[in-house]
């Protein structure tokens, strides 16, 4: 299955340098390596400058919630622990170690929830790279 170049919502249309970058056949298997490699880089390039935008908009925007929750919470947990300790009758670290743990556990469940996750980034490049491992495979195998 080869998905075409601007017919899905995730993927920009090539631009046109690339679809007219090598309009005939190569005449030697350097013109063709030469060819195939440009247009892999070429495919890299657009899905990466496509990818590139969203991400950085995404890691700003996290990064500021992460400040102002990484704030709101430290002022929460402070407030926590001296309640926790006045109301057990604790010395203030023994609370303190005790939240700490918590969040402890609390992050190695995040964090192993966050390597489940598998989303393919360059569609358009992997299968490319699938073809093209299939072409050469198909050119050791032809007799000379």
């Amino acid at each position: 299955m080869r998905t075409e170049p601007g017919t899905s919502p995730h993927i920009p249309p090539l631009p046109e340098e690339f679809r007219t970058a090598h309009p005939d056949q190569p005449d030697t298997w350097k013109e063709a390596l030469v060819c195939l490699a440009s247009a892999r880089l070429t495919i890299i390039r657009e899905e990466s400058r496509h990818a590139l935008g969203p991400l950085v908009k995404k890691l700003a925007l996290l990064i500021g919630a992460a400040l102002c929750g990484l704030t709101a919470w430290t002022a929460l947990w402070a407030g926590m622990i001296g309640v926790i300790a006045d109301a057990a009758d604790w010395p203030w670290y023994y609370s303190a170690f005790a939240v700490a743990a918590l969040h402890l556990v609390i992050a190695g469940i995040l964090f192993a929830l966050t390597r489940t996750e598998t989303d393919e980034r360059f569609p358009i490049t992997c299968e490319e790279f699938k073809k093209d491992c299939e072409w050469l495979n198909q050119l050791t195998q032809q007799p000379k």
